[in-house]
């Protein structure tokens, strides 16, 4: 048995008592484990559930700030889309393209073109008598007051170069560009002068002297700028055309027109955004919708105050160059303009380095669409017939005795009726080999029938040395000779002479009556009745009917004043009965030869005397002189017998025919702005910017379709007339005073676990361009 020692047994002893206590040590450990352990676990879940809805948070504010992004990654849709001014509805935005997540936009406020100090009258009319159509009637619109020539200036207090409240807006021209783009670009023979871009068809500023067509199926972009046209700009059947840089887009910009256009020109001209038209001389501006729908925009235009030249341009979309530069005036300020009998005065200027100038400075031509009087046309050269002189017995007589018949076209009289030629004469005497100088001379032309048509186009010549047969006379003479037209609008160019030498024979008759053709009367001016007829006789006298004389060459070329009846007694006792006469007016064809009273004792014969024959002779009377020729058949012997009881009531009494018209002096010329639907094909049309043709005229017309179309002029206009018919509800002419920029609020809101709302203001320019004012998300 192995003995144990003291030590050994308290450490056996010492085992036995610990025995049983690392469980309440455990024990112990694990409520303070548990006091410690559970909290922080708690707390730990506490953060993590924490963090998930931060990060919530910060997702739907980040989906909000990225619905602020997304707006403004289009500002010019949000110009476009967003309301017309301040206070306007709410409307929505296209955003990211999650679920709860939406944007709206609102303006609340607007910054337009013209302060409130700046607004010019709407739509004003210069010509008198000329009142804005009733369709288009504002309270804001100005006639001119003018109504007499001693207030022809009522209205000039009222205009002013720049837009002014209260004014009528003329403003000066701008610089004309003097690069002529006249090169067909395309190749197709149609002077569009179109540069290419892909399938765009782009137009450059510059000066246009050739009539330019814009047609489909390509669209076509005007290059913003100042374009001057003095010819046509038509725009016809499948035209897609977008004018300037603005609020419309084009099938291409500025930008890429001038960096990728194929053959650019070597001066693009771009001044400022959108473009105005110039029209001069016959510029016009058509749209024709025969050959199918047409679309052309023309956005607001706007001038940098650093490009001079084009600065009056900005604001403007159509201007014409105004006036007649002959006008004596030395100032070069203003030039006339006849509006019904009233001479009004308008300026024609233009801006050049901060100087006005006359634009007769500038190789300016003037429209002559305009209601100002203009001449006619010079008429063409006139042919030249003779006549044979009855006076002219033998060849040793014949000197002043020969005469021409002179005949020309009707030249175009530029909206003035022509009321006179003046035929000027030039001659040469046999011996010599130059002509001498030109010398008007007599030539008659009244028509007295005439009810307001124009002067007759010939004339006859008197007193001219004619040729003799063997050509014996010194004075013998050629001819030359020419004609000026005349009317309201002034005295034309002379026309060119008539051709060669013109040489006129006075041959004498032989034998016979002398016959002048001069004064003779063809054959239809005989009487026509029944001169025997007893149903001619009445109890004044006997009826004598005749046709009128017809064409100017039945009249020996000059016209008829009148007619004259004589009754000639014949037989046995003629002498004892008197010549008997009646007269007509040249529009009457019947007369009453008088008869005799039977109380009136013989010898005293007024009258036809009863039972007494007489030869009736016919004579027509013109300025010349009476028709001489004896009639055909030979003379008709009358007798007035078997008289009737009744009055003559075939007679009625004498009415002379209304004077002609006065012409009015002045004209409804073809309009600047043309605009006539001659189909159902759509013409929508929107010009954005002013339009000022002061002497020029607007016509809008739908046609029988008028529904189909939009004919829009938005930015006011100074027009001499405004014409317009059959407008359907999407078609007018008024001032819409254009917003330059708007401030919008955008709002973006999310709903979601947590929902986000961001917030931003923004200055939006028409042209897109903007300014952030605030930010917010939250």
């Amino acid at each position: 048995m192995t003995r144990v020692g003291a030590p050994q047994r308290r450490r056996v002893a010492a085992n036995g008592r610990d025995t049983g206590s690392v469980l309440p040590l455990v024990l112990v450990l694990m409520v303070i484990g548990a006091l410690v352990v559970l909290p922080l676990m708690n707390y730990a879940i506490t953060v993590m559930r924490a963090g998930e809805v931060e990060s919530d948070k910060t997702r739907s504010l980040e989906y909000a700030r990225a619905g602020l992004r997304t707006a403004l990654t289009s500002t010019a849709s949000l110009y476009d889309n967003c309301g017309g001014f301040a206070g306007d509805v709410p409307r929505n935005l296209a955003s990211i393209d999650l679920a709860g997540v939406s944007s709206t936009c609102q303006v609340v406020g607007t910054t337009n073109y013209l302060s409130n100090d700046q607004v010019p009258f709407h739509l004003a009319t210069l010509q008198i008598d000329q009142p804005i159509p009733p369709e288009l009637e504002d309270p804001r619109n100005y006639t001119n007051p003018s109504a007499a020539p001693d207030d022809e200036d009522l209205w000039q207090p009222d205009r002013s170069p720049n837009p002014a409240v209260g004014t009528v807006w003329v403003p000066n021209l701008p610089v004309r560009p003097e690069i002529d783009r006249t090169t067909p670009a395309r190749g197709d023979g149609d002077y569009s002068r179109a540069m290419s871009f892909g399938t765009c068809d782009v137009y450059f500023p510059g000066t246009y002297t050739e009539p330019v067509a814009v047609r489909g199926p390509r669209p076509t972009y005007f290059v913003s700028g100042v374009y001057y046209f003095e010819s046509t700009i038509t725009f016809e059947g499948g035209a897609d055309v977008v004018v300037g840089a603005g609020e419309t887009e084009g099938c291409t910009g500025d930008i890429d027109a001038l960096n990728y256009v194929s053959n650019p020109p070597e001066s693009t001209l771009i001044s400022g955004v959108g473009a105005t038209f110039v029209f001069g001389h016959e510029g016009q501006f058509i749209v024709d919708n025969s050959g199918g729908a047409v679309d052309v925009v023309m956005n607001q235009r706007y001038a940098d105050d650093s490009e001079e030249g084009a600065l009056p341009s900005d604001g403007v979309s159509i201007m014409t160059v105004n006036g007649d530069l002959d006008d004596g005036d030395p100032t070069g300020d203003v030039l006339p303009l006849f509006v019904d009998d009233v001479l009004a005065t308008l300026p024609a200027n233009v801006t050049v380095n901060g100087e006005i100038v006359n634009v007769a400075d500038d190789g300016y031509v003037p429209s002559v669409h305009t209601p100002e009087p203009i001449p006619p046309e010079a008429p063409a050269a006139p042919s030249v017939a003779e006549y044979i002189s009855a006076t002219c017995s033998n060849p040793t007589n014949c000197a002043d005795k020969a005469a021409a018949f002179l005949s020309w076209a009707t030249p175009d009289d530029n909206g003035f009726v022509i009321t006179d030629y003046v035929v000027e004469v030039r001659s040469k005497r046999r011996n010599q080999s130059s002509y001498g100088s030109w010398s008007p001379t007599p030539c008659p032309l009244d028509a007295p029938w005439a009810t307001g048509a124009a002067a007759r186009v010939s004339c006859t010549v008197q007193g001219l040395n004619g040729y003799s047969n063997p050509g014996l006379s010194s004075n013998e003479s050629d001819y030359q000779f020419r004609v000026t037209a005349v009317s309201y609008g002034g005295s034309s160019d002379p026309g060119p002479e008539s051709p060669g030498d013109t040489r006129i024979y006075a041959r004498p008759y032989s034998g016979g009556i002398a016959v002048d053709p001069l004064l003779s009367v063809a054959d239809p001016v005989q009487p026509i009745n029944d001169l025997g007829s007893p149903t001619t006789n009445f109890a004044d006298g006997k009826l004598i009917s005749w046709n009128p004389v017809g064409e100017p060459s039945d009249s020996g070329g000059l016209p008829i004043d009148g007619y004259r009846v004589v009754a000639t007694p014949v037989g046995p006792n003629p002498g004892g009965h008197p010549l008997v006469e009646c007269s007509a007016n040249w529009d009457q064809t019947s007369c009453l030869l008088p008869a005799d009273d039977p109380d009136t004792p013989a010898p005293a014969f007024e009258g036809l005397v009863r039972g007494a024959p007489y030869r009736i002779t016919m004579h027509a009377i013109n300025e010349l002189g009476e028709s001489s020729l004896p009639p055909s058949p030979p003379p008709t012997l009358v007798f007035l017998d078997g008289l009737s009881d009744s009055e003559v009531d075939a007679l009625p009494p004498y009415t002379p025919p209304p004077p002609p018209p006065t012409p009015a002096i002045y004209r409804t010329p073809p309009a600047i702005i043309e605009v006539v639907a001659s189909s159902a094909s759509p013409i929508q049309l929107d010009i954005a910017g002013y339009v000022s043709m002061p002497q020029g005229r607007i016509e809008l017309d739908g046609g029988s379709s008028a529904e189909q179309h939009a004919m829009r002029l938005t930015g006011g206009a100074v027009t001499a007339r405004i014409d317009v018919a059959n407008l359907g509800t999407n078609s007018r002419i008024e001032f819409e005073n254009p917003s330059t920029q708007k401030t919008i609020l955008i709002v973006t809101t999310v709903n979601g676990d947590y929902d986000a709302r961001a917030e931003a203001v923004v200055q939006v320019n028409a042209n897109g361009g903007w300014a952030l004012n605030s930010w917010e998300a939250e």
